[in-house]
């Protein structure tokens, strides 16, 4: 296979499960945490609709770091535009590594950027989503 097919293959791959109901897991480069995004209410058809206020469940999972406490904030960018969300995300525990994220609006199609940043104890770690929408 073309290696300069591979990256786009793999962005057809994320962007193919985003409109499933539940996406993921991604990992964090160190392969220490993972989130897996679903959608909010459940039976949505996409995780994340263009142009309108929706929110999601993510699950972090630890098992391959020694975590007691967990944190997650959740954002969301096109980097080719310069700019984020109109919107400010708030991220909410919702069980011990369990978040809902409320307050996502992404105005517009193209190439979106998720940023998931999941706190640690006192370590962060970043995962990166490319979206096409």
């Amino acid at each position: 296979m073309n290696r300069r097919l591979l990256p786009l293959l793999g962005l057809a791959l994320v962007t193919g499960t985003l409109h499933a109901a539940e996406s993921g897991p991604w990992k964090s480069q160190d392969g220490g945490i993972s989130v897996t995004v679903s959608s909010l209410p459940p039976e949505a058809d996409t995780v994340f609709p263009t142009n309108r206020l929706t929110s999601i469940r993510v699950l972090v999972d630890t098992t391959q770091s020694d975590c007691d406490t967990v944190s997650l904030e959740f954002d969301a960018s096109m980097p080719g535009h310069g700019h984020g969300m109109n919107t400010r995300p708030r991220s909410t525990r919702t069980g011990p590594r369990e978040f809902r994220v409320d307050g996502i609006k992404m105005h517009m199609p193209g190439q979106w950027l998720l940023s998931f940043r999941v706190g640690c104890d006192d370590t962060t770690r970043d995962i990166e989503v490319p979206l096409d929408l």
